[in-house]
């Protein structure tokens, strides 16, 4: 059985920046403090014009949560 489904790419528009946005808000009122995501690197995208960029869909994500952002720099 493989479960990759955290692991996967997923479209930033506007639907999806409305889910995720509902879960990490779940998850902090469950919490009762800010969480950090992390971005994952993206090998493949979506073709969409209703697309926001990489940073502007972690931007408005942590703007509409009051999440933080976690940045890894990887090789």
């Amino acid at each position: 059985m493989l479960h990759a489904n955290d692991l996967l790419p997923i479209a930033f528009t506007l639907p999806s920046l409305d889910i995720v946005v509902r879960n990490v808000t779940e998850v902090q009122e469950r919490l009762q403090r800010p969480i950090r995501g992390e971005e994952l690197s993206a090998c493949l995208g979506f073709d969409d014009a209703a697309r926001a960029s990489e940073p502007a869909f972690l931007a408005a994500l942590c703007r509409r949560s009051g999440s933080q952002l976690l940045l890894e720099v990887n090789n």
